[in-house]
């Protein structure tokens, strides 16, 4: 059987897993709401779309749909992404106006620490996601500085975490895998699975977060988006300081 073959079975299992999940979780009171456009877009629950709500964005590329629906709605949104063409597109949006206000922009990928990593490019050069862990395999890179959530929260001066959504090409395991040894938990979480094999490795993320009270109410194609048992309880940086090992930028 060819590897191509392969992957395309086991992703076509891991599909369905994640259906039959989606199923049996799902509650009729979650009142999903879907924001953006069709490529930009995630679903979030109702209560996540309070004013004042705070929601950490990491990973914009060329679409701040779904960014700019949250503003209109009274959310702070920090946006996450050092990749050039993501920094010049929002750079556009701010400047029409599309952008403002409770909006913060941090030129930096999200990681488990502090450090800098290579962002390798996509295959095809028309698109714009580059991806740390090189989910596609390419050698044309760039290197940028990345951010634990710690640090984000720290530098952002954010009381606590309403929405964190990820669309970090295949780093989001690693994000979450440190945070669920953390006190953090947003009560929603959004989560695009950027590199969901092997099935063994995904479904021991999905079990993770099982047993850290989260439960999944959402799924397109592999954007997840979880809720934390009947809308989780903020966390206080001040209970944060020490969460995250930190290692000095090479």
């Amino acid at each position: 059987m060819s590897n191509n073959l392969a992957e395309r079975i086991q992703k076509k299992i891991l599909q369905q897993l994640v259906r039959r999940m989606m199923v049996r979780r799902r509650r009729h009171d979650d009142d999903l709401q879907r924001l953006g456009s069709r490529y930009g877009g995630w679903w979030v629950p109702s209560f996540a779309l309070t004013p004042k709500a705070i929601v950490v964005s990491a990973g914009v590329g060329e679409d701040t749909t779904f960014d700019e629906e949250l503003l209109r709605r009274g959310c702070r949104v920090v946006a996450m992404d050092p990749t050039p063409r993501a920094r010049q597109h929002v750079e556009a949006r701010l400047e029409g106006g599309f952008l403002g206000g409770s909006f913060e922009f941090l030129p930096v990928g999200l990681w488990e620490v502090d450090t800098h990593l290579k962002f390798y490019a996509p295959a095809d050069p028309t698109h714009v996601s580059h991806s740390v862990v090189n989910i596609q395999g390419t050698s044309q890179w760039f290197e940028a500085e990345v951010w634990s959530l710690n640090r984000v929260i720290e530098a952002s001066d954010l009381s606590h975490i309403d929405v964190l959504k990820m669309d970090i090409e295949g780093a989001e395991v690693a994000v979450l895998r440190h945070m669920l040894l953390s006190p953090i938990r947003p009560p929603t979480l959004c989560v695009e699975l950027d590199a969901p094999l092997p099935v063994s490795r995904t479904l021991g993320l999905l079990r993770q977060l099982r047993r850290a009270d989260y439960r999944l109410a959402a799924a397109e194609g592999w954007n997840l988006v979880f809720l934390h048992g009947t809308g989780g309880d903020a966390v206080h940086p001040s209970r944060l300081v020490g969460t995250f090992t930190r290692r000095k930028s090479g």
